[in-house]
């Protein structure tokens, strides 16, 4: 558990959240030799979500639409949350060669989880509830805030050689 707050009197007379406050962050790993040559392992990941700023709202200026700001980092991104395995199986018979010979099979994000990267204020919905991008992103008077997500499972296979 840890807490990480900013003063920044030129930016904000009170303290705020720093962007990398994670009052949860959690990680365990293992791994078990199935066969000698054979090596299993997972990696579970926990952390709270990033601080980010987001308007308190919108007002109109000269006809263009505005965002306020009322405090940075006042918001917070979903929590981060990943599950990775992978396999590491020695080619080679003995490790009492000059050379070892690795394969390793893993998979990053096993269970697909949906972690948030960015975050948007560029959508609104129309009558049916889908969102949509208006044609006049500006003046649009409710925007609704919408997330990213990357990196779905990722497979890796790699050779690794060593000596």
């Amino acid at each position: 558990f840890t807490r990480s707050l900013l003063k920044i009197p030129e930016l904000f007379q009170d303290e705020y959240p720093a962007r990398q406050d994670k009052p949860v962050d959690f990680s365990v790993s293992a791994g078990y030799f199935i066969k000698p040559r054979w090596l299993l392992s997972a990696n579970f990941i926990y952390t709270s979500g990033l601080m980010t700023t987001v308007p308190a709202g919108f007002y109109n200026y000269r006809g263009t639409q505005v965002p306020l700001y009322t405090k940075p980092n006042n918001a917070r991104m979903p929590d981060y949350m990943r599950f990775d395995i992978g396999s590491d199986f020695r080619l080679n018979k003995t490790s009492e060669g000059r050379f070892e010979h690795h394969l390793i099979l893993s998979f990053y994000n096993f269970f697909n989880y949906r972690n948030a990267a960015f975050l948007y204020f560029t959508k609104t919905t129309d009558a049916d509830g889908n969102f949509i991008i208006p044609a006049d992103k500006l003046n649009s008077q409710e925007q609704i805030p919408t997330y990213r997500y990357v990196f779905s499972i990722i497979p890796s296979l790699t050779y690794n050689l060593r000596f």
